[in-house]
């Protein structure tokens, strides 16, 4: 293997390939790097954690995340799918790293808006 700027030579084929790729292009080969292509691999952004490298979140953050799924409850289909969404949205805020202040007021402001949708959504189809 030869490596000359961002790019990786295969031993098997020749192939020129990127050099964070893991594998030759052409014929599957697997490609070693360097030691100091490692820096690649940062500029690409493949040293993102793992699933099960990822904050993990207790029970009590659930529940607080999970408040909208109320919807479900007196929203059928569209609340459950709204509460799903906020759910979603409010697990990504609860996994950043703000302050815990705007953690449960983005929170509160996503759960209130999920709900706020369902409402418009029922005011249209009731007209």
């Amino acid at each position: 293997m030869t490596t000359s700027g961002k790019m990786t030579t295969c031993s098997r084929c020749g192939q020129s390939n990127p050099a964070w790729y893991a594998a030759c292009e052409k014929c599957g080969a697997q490609l070693t790097l360097a030691k100091s292509d490692f820096s690649l691999n940062r500029e690409a952004g493949l040293n993102k954690p793992r699933a099960s490298q990822a904050k993990e979140m207790s029970v009590m953050a659930h529940v607080l995340c999970g408040w909208p799924l109320i919807l479900v409850l007196i929203g059928g289909l569209i609340g459950g799918a709204l509460g799903a969404a906020a759910y979603a949205i409010n697990t990504a805020i609860y996994k950043s790293k703000m302050p815990a202040v705007f953690k449960l007021v983005l929170n509160l402001g996503v759960g209130f808006s999920a709900i706020a949708v369902w409402l418009l959504f029922a005011y249209l189809i009731s007209k």
